[in-house]
């Protein structure tokens, strides 16, 4: 599979004037990502770490083309230089309606062909039946809200105060991704609730 280089995936944030909040958000889960990867292949799981942690870091890249507006509503406090501005208006109008996944896939499948599904995937909420390297961070960024790890109960309250979906709908998402922690963490010694401290131990070592 042909992937992007850590340097490169930073450089794509720069090239797609990325705001510094969704940056931050990605290389959140970029750690937790990367935490999980590192944990598993120590208990013996085989795990594509590069692939893992190309697809954290660049899972949220075109966040900008469905957002609809910024300083209103949850993204208030997020502030665009007139670059990111322009770039945000210009991903809008190329690519209407669609969502971040898909705008990845179709920008990356030339150059990133098998990486570029991966990313589509990950960013899918409904997903069924990912890869160990798509769960991981599809966990992850449900997991991260904005660039702190939380429980999955409080992102799930969180979802439905701000997001405009059925209730019912969000809870069959919720009992997906639940499926996936327990798919994760078979394989561990710490619970989900360790996640964040063995992160911070990862990040110091």
């Amino acid at each position: 599979m042909i992937l992007p280089t850590h340097e490169e995936c930073l450089d794509y944030f720069e090239e797609y004037k990325v705001p510094d909040n969704i940056k931050r958000h990605c290389i959140t889960v970029w750690h937790a990502a990367r935490t999980l990867g590192i944990h598993l292949e120590q208990a013996g799981v085989p795990v594509n770490q590069r692939l893992l942690e190309s697809l954290a870091i660049m899972h949220d890249l075109f966040k900008m083309v469905s957002i609809r507006d910024f300083g209103t509503g949850v993204h208030a406090k997020a502030e665009l230089s007139d670059d990111q501005r322009k770039m945000w208006i210009e991903l809008r109008e190329r690519f209407p309606g669609m969502h971040e996944g898909q705008v990845a896939h179709l920008i990356f499948k030339d150059k990133y062909p098998e990486f570029a599904v991966s990313l589509k995937n990950v960013c899918n909420p409904g997903i069924e039946n990912p890869t160990l390297e798509e769960g991981i961070v599809h966990y992850c960024d449900w997991r991260v809200f904005q660039n702190s790890i939380v429980t999955i109960p409080v992102r799930l309250e969180y979802l439905k105060k701000h997001y405009g979906r059925d209730p019912a709908v969000w809870d069959s998402f919720a009992r997906n991704i639940e499926r996936i922690e327990a798919r994760i963490f078979s394989s561990l010694s710490f619970s989900p609730e360790k996640l964040n401290e063995k992160v911070q131990q990862r990040a110091a070592a």
